[in-house]
């Protein structure tokens, strides 16, 4: 099975306790809200699968659970992180997130995603102050250097709240434009 789509509608997460797929490359999962998280990091390190396409649409995966899984799949194209995703997540873990992601010569090891291309992120509430650090990440994954394998290609961004910083951010993105085709939108 190269494609996987689960929805866990029913906070029944253990189904990943039983499958062991490594020829998988595209998985999507969606769970409800206040589910207990999968154990997506144990299917992952069991499968090993060369994933290149990843949706998570969950308010329930804590930074840790994001950020190991991730580390166990360099071969990501293509990431898209909805749901909620970071709304649950402190200040320290959201800056945490966007430091790993950030491509820069102190993070040669533990860079995550050298092969990214399309980026999709949707941002509830924990972006607030820390505009400058997703624009800084958006950056450094245009250029090709530190590691990156690609350049980020495709990018999606979606800020609830954040409204008072659509100018900046429009401003920083439109920089970027060259070669990207870049959707932002404020809601």
């Amino acid at each position: 099975m190269e494609s996987f789509q689960v929805e866990l509608g029913s906070c029944r997460g253990d189904i990943f306790q039983h499958l062991t797929l490594p020829s998988l490359t595209i998985l999507q999962v969606v769970d409800s809200l206040y589910c207990d998280h999968p154990q997506l990091r144990r299917f992952i390190s069991r499968s090993r699968p060369a994933i290149t396409h990843l949706l998570l649409s969950s308010s329930t995966f804590s930074h840790e659970e994001v950020v190991a899984t991730l580390a166990l799949l360099p071969t990501i194209t293509q990431l898209k992180l909805e749901g909620g995703l970071f709304q649950e997540w402190d200040p320290e873990s959201m800056d945490g997130f966007l430091h790993r992601m950030t491509a820069g010569p102190e993070l040669a090891e533990d860079f995550l995603l050298p092969n990214l291309m399309d980026l999709s992120l949707h941002f509830i509430t924990q972006v607030k102050g820390r505009i400058g650090d997703v624009i800084s990440m958006l950056e450094s994954r245009r250029l090709a250097a530190h590691g990156l394998r690609q350049r980020l290609a495709v990018l999606r961004l979606i800020f609830w709240e954040a409204s008072g910083s659509e100018k900046l951010v429009r401003q920083r993105i439109n920089v970027l434009r060259d070669g990207l085709d870049a959707q932002v939108m404020f809601i």
